[in-house]
């Protein structure tokens, strides 16, 4: 049975971020926007779970940094790389808190924005919160990747009719009770995302509220390559038929 949030308090947060060679200094943004978001959410317990998913150099330092100054942290690593959907399973499974939140390593999203998908999944009757990128994140990022977004969220929409059609928004929180939906998934790479919406889509009685955010100011995304998305294609076609 899931979470009735008029009844029951959901004052316990999981952030998972999944990490694979992160830019320099990786470690400073995330210990200044983890305080900052722990100082607006003074009503919950935050944890924060960070998945190194095969870097070629060593987080280890880093972590032993943010140890020191993050009380609630714990530290996965994968031996080789696995891919976006591997290192969130990876986190999802030892989550414990009431709402488990993902993002990247480098928070590129608004306080304002991670509050109000925490927001919809404690106060509303949704179990489920997921970003939706307004019209000026497409502004800022490189044409390439806004034209593939555009062309995926068209497909998701009018061929699987997701409620929440923007699936790769990297912002997402939901309550405990999906956690195991979630670890059902099998994609390893960027479309993990799809296939467990498409899961949950399945299921009539649990409900997806798209809430729309914004990116920070001064966050870069870079261009998306063909090998990546001829390898998301392949993981695309899968998701689709199964």
């Amino acid at each position: 049975m899931l979470f009735n949030p008029n009844k029951i308090r959901l004052n316990t947060l999981d952030i998972i971020l999944p990490a694979y060679n992160p830019v320099s200094d990786w470690e400073k943004t995330v210990l200044e926007r983890f305080n900052a978001l722990n100082a607006e959410l003074k009503d919950y317990s935050l944890n924060l779970i960070i998945v190194d998913d095969g870097s070629a150099e060593s987080l280890q330092p880093k972590i032993n940094f943010l140890q020191q100054n993050i009380k609630n942290l714990s530290f996965l690593k994968h031996k080789k790389n696995r891919g976006k959907g591997a290192a969130l399973r990876t986190g999802v499974h030892i989550a414990k808190s009431e709402i488990i939140l993902y993002t990247d390593i480098d928070f590129p999203y608004t306080l304002e924005s991670m509050k109000q998908i925490i927001k919809n999944v404690q106060e509303t009757d949704c179990s489920i919160a997921v970003g939706k990128r307004n019209k000026t994140y497409y502004e800022s990022i490189p044409k390439n990747r806004a034209w593939i977004s555009s062309i995926l969220k068209t497909t998701i929409k009018t061929v699987l009719r997701l409620p929440a059609y923007d699936t790769q928004c990297g912002l997402k929180a939901f309550q405990k009770d999906i956690q195991p939906i979630f670890l059902e998934t099998k994609t390893n790479r960027f479309l993990v995302d799809l296939e467990f919406l498409r899961k949950v889509n399945r299921l009539k009685h649990i409900k997806v509220n798209p809430v729309l955010v914004d990116l920070r100011k001064g966050i870069q995304l870079s261009e998306v390559s063909l090998k990546l998305l001829v390898n998301e294609s392949w993981s695309f076609a899968k998701i689709l038929f199964s």
